[in-house]
């Protein structure tokens, strides 16, 4: 996985011509399906399991030839808590699949189909949800393949809060649409639109008797009131609520009982539940750096630093101005417990983090401190850790753990701290080992002359 992922936040748009999603299940799965339903008149929900199960989807991100068009991860962790909560009625829990697979294609990119029937296969994990995150559709934002058996989102429909990824696993997973025979504004005959009193739940529709009929096979904002008449000619108010309708995202809230039960029923078919998998549950981290209300921060170069929490995969860093998360300045996973932030000058800065395994995402963030960031007008250049001249490590350092500087050159190092006091003075000598052991904790500034230019670099001493 890679180690460090910036964020944009992408909201959901659907414009008239494109269609949410383009399933169309097949007839052997509509009439595994139909078979399952039957029992479901004898013992109602006796089929619901809420033992956790732990599911496992292999992710695949698919960006042009070049690499780029990649969906967020960070998108992808706020879907995968979206999921686990909508799909949590049954006791699924599901989580990555080993690494994140990459995919380079700009035909794949672009969902051609042609390209997506000869290469899924390809990258396909048999044991294993696959779920492939694609840049771009001009026709729907979301599509279970029945013969493929895999599920394709497009990344600008799977925004915070977004329901389309939960609408096409409940395809994988066995459901229609509420609307089932009345895909793409077709109108069936009389004897085949469900009515209003339940008479023929089970015979026509999506054959679920726990959810209202739908005629509406386009995109409905369920704000707006959607009257209509039956074969009886008894007027009807369609349910905005089931993730399975073409209601806008904010309208969704749940699956039907029945729902529930039949994915219950064909995951349990499947075989891919992982009974050997092990939850782990990382602690809140605690911030370590900067203090609250420092005021003495660089903006050119602001390093936040927070301790370990065991478990931990990732760590979620946001940094935000008065709070406001949602539009955070700065939004990034990395894997170490340190960041170096190159924020704006003279602005109030708040910043938390939230510990993150691949199993369990929707861990809590930290409480949040704030700093200021002003502009140092030192005129340095902050040096690389992977520039060749020079090398500083560890870094951040703990304990009465020296600091070692490599350097491939001659320099003349200065080393300050916070207050902006020297503390140190020294000549680097070319191909030498140098090891400089601080007197106290804090954050250190080292300056070199380098090649006629300054350059620093900033070590925390923890």
């Amino acid at each position: 996985m890679k180690q460090l992922f910036y964020l944009i936040f992408i909201i959901p748009l659907f414009s008239t011509a494109q269609k949410p999603c383009a399933t169309i299940m097949s007839k052997e799965q509509m009439d595994k399906l139909y078979t399952f339903q039957q029992t479901l008149d004898k013992s109602p929900y006796l089929f619901l399991n809420k033992t956790t199960k732990y599911v496992p989807i292999k992710v695949h991100i698919v960006g042009n030839d070049k690499g780029v068009g990649y969906y967020k991860p960070d998108l992808l962790i706020a879907s995968f808590c979206k999921i686990n909560k909508d799909f949590s009625p049954i006791g699924v829990q599901f989580y990555i699949k080993d690494e994140i697979n990459y995919i380079n294609n700009t035909q794949l990119s672009q969902t051609k189909d042609d390209e997506i029937y000869s290469v899924t296969d390809n990258y396909k994990d048999p044991s294993s949800v696959n779920v492939f995150f694609a840049g771009s559709s001009d026709t729907y934002c979301g599509v279970y393949y029945p013969g493929l058996d895999a599920v394709y989102i497009i990344n600008g429909c799977q925004g915070i809060n977004a329901t389309t990824l939960t609408h096409e696993l409940g395809h994988f997973f066995s459901l229609p649409h509420t609307f089932y025979e009345w895909e793409n504004n077709t109108t069936p005959p009389l004897s085949s639109q469900e009515k209003i009193d339940g008479s023929n739940c089970r015979n026509v529709g999506d054959r679920f008797c726990d959810t209202k009929p739908d005629y509406i096979s386009s995109r409905w904002d369920c704000n707006t009131i959607h009257n209509r008449i039956d074969p009886n000619g008894v007027s009807f108010s369609v349910d905005s609520s089931i993730y399975m309708n073409y209601a806008l995202d904010a309208c969704h809230s749940r699956f039907s009982n029945e729902q529930l039960a039949a994915m219950d029923n064909n995951l349990t078919s499947r075989g891919i539940i992982n009974q050997n998998m092990l939850m782990t549950n990382p602690a809140v981290p605690s911030l370590i750096y900067p203090i609250e209300n420092d005021s003495n921060q660089n903006a050119a170069s602001v390093r936040l630093i927070w301790n370990k929490s065991e478990g931990a995969s990732l760590y979620q860093l946001q940094v935000a101005r008065l709070k406001l998360w949602e539009t955070a300045y700065l939004n990034i996973l990395v894997k170490d417990t340190f960041y170096d932030a190159k924020l704006f000058g003279n602005w109030q800065f708040n910043w938390r983090v939230k510990a993150i395994s691949l199993s369990n995402m929707c861990g809590d963030y930290s409480d949040s401190k704030s700093f200021f960031a002003k502009i140092f007008p030192i005129g340095l250049t902050e040096l690389s850790l992977d520039q060749n001249s020079i090398k500083i490590y560890p870094n951040p350092s703990y304990g009465n753990e020296s600091i070692h500087i490599l350097s491939n050159t001659t320099c003349q190092m200065t080393v300050v701290d916070i207050t902006g006091k020297e503390v140190y003075k020294t000549e680097i000598v070319k191909g030498s080992v140098f090891d400089f052991l601080p007197s106290q904790t804090g954050l250190y500034l080292f300056q070199f002359m380098l090649d006629g230019k300054n350059m620093c670099k900033k070590i925390m001493i923890q």
